[in-house]
């Protein structure tokens, strides 16, 4: 669900996210965006070590899509 919610509502909104595809979760929309930066240190070929949950193929690879249309951390606009 938290990838289908990425793909819904982005990064970087994570309240919306909470409301609109958990909303009787205990979990904290800061609990949502701390799983998400998890995944992708460990799906996207950043992590230090190998410490990988056993999902499917196609989920990691919606995963590793998501992670590409929606980058995380946010990319912050410059006046420059």
């Amino acid at each position: 669900m938290l990838v289908d919610g990425v793909e819904d509502c982005g990064v970087a909104r994570w309240s919306v996210m909470k409301k609109k595809w958990f909303p009787t979760s205990v979990r904290t929309a800061g609990n949502l965006k701390d799983k998400w930066r998890n995944l992708l240190e460990s799906y996207t070929g950043n992590a230090e070590r190998s410490c990988y949950l056993h999902l499917d193929k196609k989920l990691i690879e919606r995963i590793q899509k998501a992670a590409f249309n929606n980058p995380y951390p946010k990319p912050r606009c410059t006046d420059e």
